[in-house]
């Protein structure tokens, strides 16, 4: 009797062993087959698992349980990274780059030049490490200059915005050997003045610069027939005192028939400094007073 029950219990061992195993079921699928519930395993080992070589258990659509080699992949679509883990990517995703400014902007993962300066912006540059930019298109018409000023700020100076100014007017001449403004009788016309330079007789800088200046006056010729001397004056400085900074004469022939007119003119450059001035005068040499003039005077900055 205890020989047959050995023998039974051997047999039912080989069939265990041969068979799934259900828990809660009686039609195992798998070798352990668990019906409900949830399953505890205690004492997992806490020791890191081996990079490599460990996987992922996971469970599939039937609750089987499965073993995966762990993949993750970071991608960067639309200027947005993604992480893929196992095939399953990341969301939201995350934006590469979420703004720029300060005459940058952002497209997509793209940092492109163009938009609003948002601050005070110096761009360093030296004799080695230079600033230039290639491909400029010829202009179709004249817009302006670039042009620095003195602390190195960009700036666009157009016809606008470049001191120029041209006045013209008469002068008359009271008595002879005398210089006198060329506003002494109030006719003063401006055909333009850019930068409200010009007031009187004289001619304040706002910038620093080299000006161009051209002064002539058309002196009638006397009516005695008499030749006589037309002379200009232009003067450095607003004080009480002056100082020539350049002068011209001509001859002015006397008149034979209908008094006419002649032209004495000088054009020098001057060196100005913001807030200084110069000063206009003409005068009439060996003849009678009472004689008049028109005069122009043009100056532009050149530099």
């Amino acid at each position: 009797m205890r020989i047959i029950l050995i023998v039974m219990l051997m047999l039912s061992a080989s069939i265990s062993f041969a068979q799934n195993t259900g828990i809660g079921t009686i039609t195992p699928t798998e070798k352990l087959d668990i019906a409900a519930g949830n399953v505890r395993i205690r004492n997992i080992s806490t020791n890191p698992g081996a990079a490599g070589t460990d996987k992922t258990v996971v469970a599939d659509a039937n609750g089987v349980l499965k073993t995966l080699a762990t993949t993750n992949t970071l991608t960067a679509v639309n200027g947005n990274l993604i992480s893929t883990v196992n095939g399953l990517a990341s969301t939201p995703a995350v934006p590469i780059l979420a703004t720029a400014n300060n005459g940058l902007n952002a497209v997509a993962a793209d940092v492109r030049l163009g938009g609003t300066l948002s601050a005070p912006t110096t761009i360093a540059t030296s004799a080695v490490n230079t600033l230039a930019a290639s491909g400029l298109q010829n202009a179709t018409s004249s817009v302006g200059t670039v042009v620095v000023d003195a602390n190195g700020v960009l700036k666009l100076k157009t016809a606008a915005s470049i001191s120029s100014v041209r006045v013209t007017g008469d002068i008359t001449f009271t008595n002879n050997d005398q210089f006198y403004f060329i506003n002494n009788n109030g006719t003063m016309t401006e055909t333009f003045d850019n930068l409200n330079e010009f007031a009187g007789a004289q001619f304040t800088a706002v910038q620093t610069g080299l000006y161009q200046f051209n002064f002539s006056v058309n002196f009638a010729q006397s009516s005695n027939g008499a030749a006589y001397l037309g002379k200009l004056n232009v003067l450095s400085g607003n004080a009480a005192t002056p100082s020539t900074y350049t002068s011209g004469n001509s001859k002015i022939s006397g008149a034979v028939g209908t008094a006419l007119s002649d032209i004495c003119s000088v054009t020098d450059i001057v060196k100005l400094t913001a807030g200084q001035v110069i000063q206009f005068q003409a005068g009439i040499y060996q003849t009678t007073g009472g004689l008049t003039g028109k005069y122009v005077v043009s100056i532009t900055r050149v530099d």
